[in-house]
């Protein structure tokens, strides 16, 4: 039985994790014990930025991009689906996403 992040009742997140775990047979390999470690961040440690500064970063590209490398999306974006570029997109964007 693994004690995930030490709660006493478990929450969502941890029966997320422990049915990860237990599918993908992780434990099921004896190599695999005290390889693997969960912790918590703190979040007020990261910056939060709002629609401006992503402007300003040039995060997305825009109508008035002469090219796709004006942007950090046109110069990741390698994809050849569409479902990948999608996939690239909600990547960026999440992790700008303020709560």
């Amino acid at each position: 039985m693994i004690d995930i992040l030490h709660s006493d009742c478990p929450t969502q997140a941890d029966s997320a994790v422990s049915g990860v775990i237990s599918f993908s047979e992780v434990l099921a390999n004896i190599g695999n014990h005290g390889k693997y470690s969960l912790s918590l961040y703190d979040m007020g440690c990261f910056m939060r930025l709002d629609a401006a500064a992503q402007r300003a970063l040039n995060v997305m590209k825009t109508k008035f991009d002469a090219n796709d490398n004006f942007s950090l999306y046109g110069l990741m974006s390698r994809a050849r689906t569409s479902m990948g570029k999608r996939l690239l997109k909600a990547c960026l964007i999440s992790v700008f996403i303020v709560t």
